[in-house]
């Protein structure tokens, strides 16, 4: 990857609108930075959500290999070979029939990712004093927390992307939620809704999965996204 200077230039902050739909990783606006450790693709972005309602994110595009995990049952892989992720599969949207899956193809799904081909993970989140400075959250002992109708709101929000390989949607991280954050970084496919999981039982996969991406900006650039807002928040049928 380069680092352009003349990217820099251009980087600006995005304002975005509930349900408009806009070009995730614009070339003109998207910042390439190399570090030592790592490398990532990151813009800006503000969800202007109500009137007098307006959510900062930073939208990121970073190495896989810097964070936790990096084994191919972890991420799904838009821009394929869709083999070398998870493949989703009917299984996956009954609790019983995905832990029985997951055993199955344990040893497969514990292989290391191929990184030469998709090294970054796609998330959004926030900077937990930026949004204190602007009110939406306050602080709770030594931590911070939303105010209850807002909470209520956050976890309405979704973020749905079309991609080559299908449409995908993310819901916030609950863990995040308890920080004064708000973070999308485990997806699962739009059409279908989330994956089977317990939220009570940590140990065991989400709702979603990691987004790998190839670090092509050509590519990146074919991703389209839109905020929307949920009826309401709810366990699905998929949730125990």
């Amino acid at each position: 990857m380069d680092n352009i200077p003349e990217r820099e230039q251009l980087k600006q902050e995005r304002t975005v609108k509930l349900g408009e739909e806009f070009q995730l990783f614009d070339p003109k606006q998207v910042h390439i930075r190399n570090y030592d450790r790592f490398s990532l693709f990151d813009y800006k972005l503000l969800l202007n959500i109500e009137d007098d309602f307006q959510l900062p994110f930073g939208v990121c595009a970073a190495d896989i290999e810097k964070g936790i995990e990096n084994k191919k049952g972890d991420y799904l892989l838009p821009f394929g070979p869709r083999d070398d992720g998870y493949h989703i599969t009917p299984e996956d949207f009954n609790i019983e029939t995905r832990r029985e899956k997951l055993k199955r193809l344990q040893e497969e799904l514990q292989k290391p990712l191929d990184l030469t081909k998709n090294p970054l993970w796609l998330f959004f989140d926030n900077d937990v004093d930026e949004l204190n400075k602007l009110g939406l959250n306050k602080e709770k002992g030594d931590n911070y927390e939303f105010p209850y109708k807002m909470l209520d709101l956050l976890k309405r929000l979704r973020i749905i992307l079309k991609t080559p390989g299908g449409s995908f949607e993310a819901m916030p991280s609950p863990d995040y939620f308890r920080t004064g954050m708000v973070s999308f970084n485990a997806f699962y496919p739009a059409d279908f809704g989330p994956l089977a999981a317990n939220r009570e039982n940590f140990s065991e996969p989400g709702e979603g999965l990691g987004l790998g991406l190839p670090s092509d900006l050509e590519k990146l650039a074919q991703i389209w996204a839109r905020f929307v807002l949920a009826e309401e928040e709810s366990r699905g049928e998929n949730q125990i």
